[in-house]
């Protein structure tokens, strides 16, 4: 046996000099691996991340800038100013709005001399200046959550990190609206030729409209401007030729310039174009109200609420459906009781009187939210190089209920095939469609919202099929029929959540009227407006207008059915369901049977239910017909089985 002892003597351990200099050693390299570990696995608390603020323009008003960057400090605000380890962060803003971003990025490279900083925005159009993006790439920054509509600077590139939705998915929602909701015949568009917004656009938009079996009426487009003289002769040529159409509703993809404001001003006080709705992306929304206001006071023209649609990038500052939303609203007015007067807005504000401003503050908090988990690990801060990898390493950021992503870098081998995110900076998946309504308030629309699938980066490449366009009559002098429409109506919302998909495709209108004008209703709407089918209770005279198809109609009084080919039947007809009551009760029914017919087609009907009778040996003793709103009240048998056919409102309760 054996035995290994471990002496706790005091000499076993220091009893020599080799052995003091080996336990010296051992403790040295120690102590030498924990502050190496301690070094690399945070980062001293005193550290401060630099951020700076590109969110402005010199072409945005004050409000609308103060209002996006006081939403992204209130976000900061409520963490304190700090992130990963308690690590602060400082944001800092060019002194004027007149500093071209360029050179505000120049000027913090200069400061910060290799170390790491971050750069927010920036605010509009920086395609325009050329080296701009070069030298973010050769500086290895990325340019967070610029807000701008420009395609230009859309497309793969790992220095530009975009939150929000990208211009093509506004105008596929909006191309969608018009036709599936607004169900327009006539569709417009305008745009201006060389500028950086429009034509790329409008190229898309045609083969959208071509796949979906439509096409532009009319198409109004001069050059812009913006980038040289345009000729009134031109503009007026061109809103000749446009109006020649009458087009119901326009799509207009311009910049804010003088050359859109002139646009919507011709619309408003031209008779063919006046009641056109108009349809536009978000970068017009700052200025949109102003235009429509002024272009309606010039002619003396009245409001009319929803004819202006607007696209939107994120939800309204007052939609409290949203936890986030409520989470904004709180952190918004805890921030603005330290700093009142930096928008338009104060500390116990509802966020109702100012939509826009409201919008822009939502969007500027959303990017103080994602970039709080963006620089939430030390170790993605240690270089310019390895934050931009983290923020490409297959990234979602969830806030609350809304989310963003995904974002990813190069792919290798199959790994796109299964699954992975690749070559992807865009952020933003959901395109909210509005109306201005009375007051200049925004509505969210019915049916307006468009979220895209988040496996597919980027909206250009998502093929939209064509919009399916039903209506839905409720008739207002029968009780049972509007019930019923009522009934299916609020069945069909509970597809909303599958119809705000970019797969989504059925839309269903209601409309009001009396059962005498469901044929002239039906007749009107076919001329003004697109109309794939009919849905629910209809009168039987109107199965038979032509060009739209009837997709399982209730008819108001029985009817036998005719062969037709638009008219598709769901339900049993009157026939099968003759065929399955008479063989349930041809082993039952003792004693005579009756029927009571209340139908246009009485004589008809009374037939067949006696050739169906016959078919199971039994024969019908008695047919009673009636019309219209004739009481059953002594016109019921008083022994036998009796058939009834056609109740009206009291029927049952007689019977």
């Amino acid at each position: 046996m054996t035995a290994y002892m471990l002496s706790a003597s005091r000499t076993s351990i220091t009893g020599n000099s080799v052995r003091r200099s080996l336990c010296r050693r051992a403790v040295e390299l120690l102590a030498t691996s924990l502050l190496l570990f301690l070094s690399t696995g945070r980062v001293d608390a005193n550290t401060t991340v630099r951020v700076y603020s590109l969110m402005y323009h010199e072409n945005v008003p004050d409000n609308f800038v103060e209002a996006v960057n006081a939403g992204f400090n209130a976000s900061l605000a409520s963490r304190q100013w700090t992130v990963a380890h308690n690590m602060r962060v400082k944001v800092t803003a060019p002194r004027t709005s007149g500093t071209p971003p360029i050179v505000a990025l120049e000027n913090a490279i200069k400061e910060n001399e290799g170390s790491f900083f971050l750069l927010l925005g920036p605010m509009g159009d920086f395609t325009t200046n050329p080296s701009f993006v070069p030298t973010l790439k050769s500086q290895n920054l990325v340019a967070f959550a610029p807000l701008t509509a420009s395609t230009a600077s859309r497309g793969w590139n790992p220095n530009l990190y975009f939150l929000r939705v990208s211009a093509t998915a506004e105008l596929l929602a909006l191309i969608r609206y018009a036709i599936g909701q607004l169900r327009t015949l006539r569709l417009g568009f305008m745009y201006l030729r060389n500028v950086s917004f429009g034509e790329e656009e409008y190229s898309l938009a045609v083969r959208i409209m071509n796949r979906m079996g439509h096409e532009f009426c009319c198409v109004f487009t001069v050059k812009s401007s913006l980038t040289g003289q345009g000729l009134d002769d031109d503009f007026r040529s061109a809103w000749i030729a446009f109006t020649k159409r009458n087009p119901q509703a326009v799509i207009l993809f311009a910049p804010p310039s003088k050359d859109t404001e002139k646009f919507v001003r011709m619309v408003v006080s031209d008779a063919r174009t006046n009641k056109a709705f108009l349809l536009a992306p978000s970068i017009l929304q700052l200025v949109m109200e102003r235009m429509w206001r002024e272009a309606l006071n010039v002619v003396s023209a009245p409001f009319v609420s929803g004819q202006v649609v607007l696209a939107g990038i994120n939800p309204l500052a007052t939609d409290t459906q949203y936890s986030a939303i409520k989470r904004f609203q709180e952190n918004v007015r805890s921030y603005l009781k330290s700093h009142p007067g930096v928008t338009v807005f104060n500390s116990s504000d509802d966020f109702d009187h100012d939509d826009i401003d409201g919008q822009l503050m939502v969007y500027g908090w959303l990017v103080g939210e994602v970039l709080s988990q963006a620089l939430s690990a030390s170790e993605w801060l240690s270089s310019r190089e390895a934050f931009m990898e983290s923020l490409y390493d297959q990234r979602r950021y969830v806030v609350d209920d809304l989310v963003f992503g995904d974002y990813g870098n190069e792919c290798v081998g199959l790994a796109a095939a299964h699954g992975a995110m690749c070559r992807c900076n865009q952020g933003g998946k959901v395109v909210h469609v509005r109306v201005l309504t009375d007051g200049y308030r925004l509505r969210d629309a019915d049916s307006g919202m468009m979220m895209f699938d988040s496996s597919q980066c980027y909206s250009n490449r998502v093929d939209i099929r064509a919009p399916f366009s039903a209506v839905l009559f409720k008739v207002t002098d029968d009780p049972v029929a509007m019930n019923a429409a009522e009934e299916m109506d609020r069945g069909s919302s509970l597809l909303e959540n599958i119809r705000v998909g970019e797969e989504g495709r059925l839309f269903i209108n209601a409309i009001t009227l009396p059962s005498s004008g469901i044929v002239s209703g039906l007749k009107s709407e076919l001329s003004k407006r697109i109309t794939d089918a009919v849905l629910g209770v209809v009168s039987g005279s109107v199965l038979d207008v032509p060009g739209v198809a009837f997709i399982d109609p209730v008819v108001l009084e029985p009817r036998l059915n005719k062969y037709r080919r638009h008219v598709i039947h769901l339900s049993p007809t009157l026939e099968q369901q003759f065929y399955v009551v008479v063989s349930y009760l041809a082993d039952k029914v003792r004693e005579g049977f009756h029927a009571v017919i209340r139908s246009s087609e009485g004589d008809d009907i009374g037939d067949l239910l006696s050739t169906t009778l016959v078919t199971f040996g039994m024969a019908l003793q008695s047919t009673t017909i009636m019309s219209g709103n004739t009481s059953m009240r002594d016109r019921l048998p008083d022994r036998g089985t009796v058939y009834v056919m056609g109740l009206n409102t009291g029927d049952a309760e007689l019977i």
